[in-house]
């Protein structure tokens, strides 16, 4: 299929997608949030990535798109490598329906900078492609879980491919640092969390800095990675009152 043509001096969002018709509907999905973010959606087939006029089209974000098909399938692995070497130093986002621990995984060591599943919500899933955009990073919690054979694991304990982290340490959060984490996990900044939550980013931004102690992350990605609070054992129930 003939390549959609790209405009010359505009910066774009290239979306891969081998099907025609689901190309064409989520090129029309980020339509508008390519235009609030400056940039414009280019949509090609894989076999057009050889075709790509470059340098001279910008390119702000890849994004493959797999529906059912797996990264770790020869056309799903083909069809990323291409897009990543087509544009080297350019998040690239991989959209997919599978969204289990050993597609996240692949995914990342192939050099991905974000992993959507499709059973997103929409409105988080455009704010995570803005995140990604801008030289951030996210992953669903799935990839915490190596693809390797599983071990006996200590009680109380979880192997989040970093180190282990004490079960423990997570219902030490407060609620507000709970709401906070998830957010995070959305891929959400620190004045976007401070709207949802009304706070001041001053103070998301000291939230975050204690979940990252307690969790024992080095930076926000980590800590967005760190844990899947509807999993944490022992969660504490919600309640009212200060925080």
């Amino acid at each position: 299929m003939q390549q959609q043509q790209a405009q010359k001096g505009e910066t774009h969002v290239l979306l891969v997608d081998a099907r025609a018709l689901r190309r064409a509907e989520l090129a029309a999905f980020l339509t508008d949030w390519a235009m609030e973010n400056g940039v414009a959606v280019l949509a090609v087939a894989p076999e057009d990535l050889g075709g790509m006029p470059r340098p001279q089209t910008s390119i702000a974000l890849g994004i493959l798109n797999l529906g059912a098909g797996s990264v770790k399938a020869v056309a799903g692995a083909e069809w990323l490598q291409a897009l990543l070497g087509t544009m080297p130093s350019t998040p690239v986002a991989v959209i997919s329906d599978l969204d289990t621990a050993e597609e996240v995984v692949a995914a990342l060591r192939l050099g991905v900078r974000g992993f959507l599943p499709t059973s997103t919500e929409p409105a988080i899933a455009l704010r995570t492609l803005s995140f990604i955009m801008q030289g951030g990073s996210f992953f669903p919690p799935t990839a915490l879980l190596e693809d390797r054979p599983a071990r006996p694991q200590p009680t109380g304990m979880i192997d989040l491919g970093l180190r282990g982290v004490e079960a423990a340490r997570l219902t030490l959060l407060t609620p507000r640092q709970q709401a906070v984490l998830r957010h995070l996990q959305a891929g959400l900044s620190n004045k976007e969390i401070g709207n949802l939550l009304d706070l001041r980013e001053s103070a998301v931004k000291d939230d975050v800095r204690h979940i990252m102690r307690r969790l024992g992350a080095a930076n926000r990605t980590q800590a967005a990675l760190a844990a899947d609070p509807d999993r944490w054992p022992g969660r504490p129930p919600e309640r009212n009152g200060p925080i």
